[in-house]
C-alpha cells in the first residue's frame, strides 16, 4: 500500500516524515519541514480523521502530543527520500 493518493501535498509530507521519523511532537514536524505550523497542524487533524495517524502523549512533556502513523501504514509504505532545501 503506497501513500493514498487522495492526500494533499502538505498531508504527504507528514506522511513521509512520520513514516521516516517514527513518533514526532508537532514541534519537531515544524522544525524538520518548511511548511508553517498551522498547516501542519490540519494536516495532522485531517490525517487522523482519515485513520492513518495516532496520537500519543509525550511523557518526556506531558504539554506536547507524540504523533505517529499506525503500524499497518508504515508497514505497507514504501520508501520516500526527503531532500531539505
Amino acid at each position: 500500500m503506497k501513500t493514498p493518493p487522495s492526500l494533499s501535498n502538505s498531508e504527504n509530507i507528514i506522511h513521509d516524515l512520520l513514516r521516516v521519523g517514527g513518533n514526532q511532537t508537532h514541534a519537531d514536524l515544524v522544525a524538520s519541514c518548511t511548511l508553517c505550523p498551522r498547516t501542519i497542524r490540519y494536516a495532522l487533524k485531517s490525517l487522523k480523521d482519515r485513520g492513518l495517524l495516532i496520537e500519543r502523549l509525550n511523557f518526556r512533556d506531558m504539554r506536547q502530543v507524540l504523533y505517529s502513523l499506525k503500524a499497518e501504514v508504515k508497514a505497507t509504505a514504501p520508501p520516500v527520500v526527503l531532500r531539505k532545501s
